[in-house]
């Protein structure tokens, strides 16, 4: 499980890096894709380790506020803390923490992508789009990006939009299972029944898969490559 740090004694080199399915190297911040988060970190103290690692992530949001009480401005904080009320599902509360980062680096891939996370999870197709097709802007061969914005397209209710999105993310990650199932789902929509059949053929779908979250959707980032 994800560990957010390690006591503020140990100097970063001597941390152990942890290893995501993509085998990403994690440093400082979380992983694009798959949303793992390095334990080396500068946050002070060492209460949000056990709570990460369990999963607690109320706990981890609750004692990355702390850390930001010490220090206000340490961005790190804010970063996990946003990170950690989104896989809680406080959505709403995640949104303004990403919105507060966006306003001191408004072209941070990884905060856009939270913050349309989590207005994807609360209905909010419309803020969602703007805000992926301006991080797509900086960023145009984000696979998960183009998949998310697939995803906002789907649920809004525009299959061809989504379809054109879920195809970028496929011709760069053609087992993006994810974005097949989105991609079969919106060729049913309008009447692509060959073309949706053959998608989900090669999704090879599973119960767990099927009974993610919607907010868990992003191809672990969680949660996240830029």
């Amino acid at each position: 499980q994800p560990r957010f740090y390690a006591p503020r004694s140990q100097e970063p080199s001597q941390h152990k890096r942890r290893a995501c399915p993509s085998a990403h190297a994690h440093t400082v911040r979380p992983c694009g894709s798959c949303g793992a988060v390095a334990r080396a970190c500068r946050l002070p103290g060492t209460a949000t380790a056990p709570a990460a690692a369990n999963d607690d992530w109320h706990g981890a949001a609750a004692s990355f506020a702390r850390a930001i009480e010490l220090r206000p401005d340490d961005t790190d904080a804010r970063d996990y803390r946003a990170w950690a009320l989104l896989r809680s599902g406080q959505f709403q509360e995640s949104t303004r923490e990403f919105a507060l980062r966006l306003e001191a680096e408004p072209r941070e891939i990884l905060t856009l992508k939270g913050l349309s996370t989590a207005l994807l999870a609360m209905g909010r197709h419309d803020e969602a789009i703007s805000h992926l097709s301006q991080a797509l802007e900086h960023a145009p061969r984000n696979v998960d990006l183009h998949f998310l914005r697939g995803n906002a397209h789907r649920e809004k209710g525009v299959p061809r939009a989504a379809i054109a999105d879920y195809d970028r993310a496929i011709e760069r990650d053609p087992e993006h299972a994810r974005a097949l199932l989105g991609r079969g789902r919106s060729r049913f929509a309008i009447g692509e029944n060959e073309g949706a059949i053959v998608d989900l053929d090669r999704v090879h779908l599973t119960s767990a898969l099927l009974q993610q979250p919607p907010q868990v959707l992003v191809r672990p980032d969680a949660l996240l490559s830029v």
